[in-house]
């Protein structure tokens, strides 16, 4: 029988845990996760996505974030991450699901779905748009598993790693829990919006680089990777299905090279972005490497010899330029409700 005592599962992270805000979180959500879940996984997959979750929500939210506020960010976590690991056809049997506006399956990849759009909605706040993005993320994960190289041109296969990193919900829902204004469904999001997502994918890409670089075809598509499709591109290698164990040193060094570079100029335009959105983005941005570098260990090893070589930021650079008073129906600190 498989321990199912919050406490005992999370004792190989509690080294990490030095915090004690970020440990409490940690145990509410895997408490939460394990009375949620149904499915007849080891409890310790469970334990090893919630400390994820709740390692990226307790880096990248404001830091002025209630406990309750950082519980339902980290649900969506929770979500992204149980997707991000499962089989392509469960994200196929997802996405079908949430495209035809069914529920997902009990005890499936997508079970934080329906306990986190209701934690929304017991406050009375939009979901129509946030859940329109998942569905969109659920659609494009499903999609990566039968793209190539050959199939896609270097901006398809961008346009879709911008998707597939899952930050746009992640923002669209801060932005929801914080009363700032959020795009009404269907509408474009803002330019520096995109910069920030794509930062994130950047150095997400880069921390994976090691991992992902040496993994399984059927695991991990080289199209999740946007630093190894850079390098497949640049030596014309775009004929093959995966060939990243065929990839000259040469042509990934040139691609992190293109990757940091990139990295600079976007994370330098949400480094100047003003009001209260700029200050969310930027820490969403630079807690993305806090918390990457959180789970060198866990996710990505190899990490800590790249991440140094990224633009850095001072997520408070701009406080002062950020708006005091939030517009009305504003959460504010505290403003969610106890969830179950």
């Amino acid at each position: 029988m498989h321990p199912t005592d919050p406490a005992a599962l999370l004792a190989p992270y509690r080294t990490h845990l030095t915090d004690p805000r970020h440990a409490l979180l940690t145990e509410q959500l895997l408490a939460w996760y394990l009375r949620t879940c149904t499915c007849d996984q080891d409890p310790s997959r469970h334990a090893s996505t919630v400390f994820a979750a709740a390692t990226f929500d307790f880096h990248c939210a404001p830091r002025d974030a209630a406990l309750q506020q950082n519980l339902i960010a980290s649900r969506y976590l929770v979500l992204f991450l149980a997707v991000d690991d499962s089989t392509a056809e469960e994200k196929a049997v997802l996405a079908g699901q949430l495209t035809a506006g069914r529920a997902p399956t009990p005890g499936g990849c997508g079970t934080a779905l329906l306990p986190l759009l209701g934690a929304l909605r017991e406050q009375g706040l939009a979901t129509e748009r946030l859940l329109a993005e998942i569905t969109g993320l659920a659609t494009a994960m499903a999609r990566e598993a039968h793209v190539t190289p050959a199939s896609e041109t270097l901006d398809q296969l961008l346009a879709l790693r911008h998707t597939t990193i899952g930050t746009l919900p992640y923002i669209t829902l801060w932005r929801t829990l914080l009363g700032l204004a959020v795009p009404a469904p269907g509408a474009p999001v803002e330019p520096v919006v995109d910069d920030a997502i794509e930062a994130t994918y950047l150095a997400n890409d880069l921390a994976s680089l090691a991992r992902d670089g040496d993994a399984d075809p059927a695991d991990s598509p080289a199209t999740s990777n946007s630093v190894l499709v850079r390098a497949m591109f640049s030596v014309r290698s775009a004929h093959a299905a995966d060939d990243r164990g065929e990839l000259p040193p040469e042509a990934v060094a040139g691609a992190l090279d293109t990757t940091v570079a990139r990295y600079a100029t976007v994370a330098r335009r949400v480094e100047a972005a003003e009001g209260d959105l700029g200050q969310l983005l930027r820490g969403i941005v630079e807690g993305n490497l806090e918390a990457t570098s959180h789970l060198v260990d866990a996710r990505y090893p190899g990490a800590n010899a790249l991440i140094p070589r990224l633009h850095r930021m001072d997520r408070t650079a701009r406080a002062d330029r950020a708006s005091t008073d939030r517009p009305r129906g504003s959460t504010g600190r505290g403003g969610v409700r106890e969830c179950g």
